[in-house]
């Protein structure tokens, strides 16, 4: 992987960068503002982000939504010594929140999921025909999916919406189910696209996703998968 450390404590970076094992690049860019210099300045592209939350003028948070402007399907993982800003940062689809101090241990397990999640979206997507052309969207890139009479319609991460013919029930069995679970009956949800769970719905960035009782169980699905990603 090639990944971007940007903390405005030295010693904090040394040490994530002493952590690395494997064949790992990175680059440590000691503010968010030499970050975003340089990814404006450079053709070379990251694959995790590790961003310390308090900084100078410009803080993590804010960095992660420019960091999305810019690429909206790296990984990023917050870095902090407080859990405060947890929320904002799954709001940008943060891909996992440490605190300070990281352990080996924790940093290991992030280099793994993050390695495997990359490996895994790289691969998968799916193939599609929609009014007449043939359409590759990847697993990261789905929000959600709709159904309305005999159509449906998947609503992307960059605002694009795909629609095609189909039954939801028929088309969420060609997906990966630890991935995409139903949670209404026209409604089929990217877990990891999941910004927050709310008493009856998703929050998927502004987007309200219903959680009908039928499908109440996907709350504890999305609940495990939340604390995996704590730890």
């Amino acid at each position: 992987m090639n990944i971007a450390v940007c903390d405005d404590n030295g010693a904090d970076a040394a040490r994530l960068v002493s952590m690395l094992e494997g064949a790992h690049k990175y680059r440590i860019f000691p503010s968010a503002e030499d970050l975003l210099f340089y990814l404006d300045d450079s053709s070379e592209s990251f694959d995790l982000y590790l961003l310390d939350i308090f900084m100078g003028e410009m803080n993590g948070v804010l960095l992660g939504k420019r960091i999305r402007e810019i690429n909206d399907s790296a990984l990023i993982c917050y870095i902090s010594s407080s859990p405060d800003y947890y929320a904002e940062a799954f709001s940008l689809y943060a891909f996992q929140y440490l605190l300070k101090p990281v352990t080996q241990e924790s940093f290991r397990e992030l280099l793994r999921r993050a390695s495997s999640q990359l490996s895994h979206s790289r691969q998968q997507s799916i193939h599609l025909n929609c009014r007449g052309r043939n359409v590759s969207i990847p697993y990261q890139n789905i929000l959600y999916v709709t159904s309305m009479g005999h159509t449906l319609s998947i609503h992307c991460t960059d605002g694009q919406i795909e629609r095609f013919g189909g039954r939801l029930d028929e088309f969420s069995a060609r997906l990966d189910d630890t991935v995409f679970v139903r949670c209404h009956q026209s409604f089929l949800v990217n877990l990891y696209n999941v910004s927050a769970l709310k008493s009856d719905f998703f929050l998927c960035g502004d987007e309200q996703i219903p959680i009908s009782r039928r499908y109440n169980s996907v709350k504890d699905l999305y609940r495990s998968l939340l604390f995996s990603e704590m730890n």
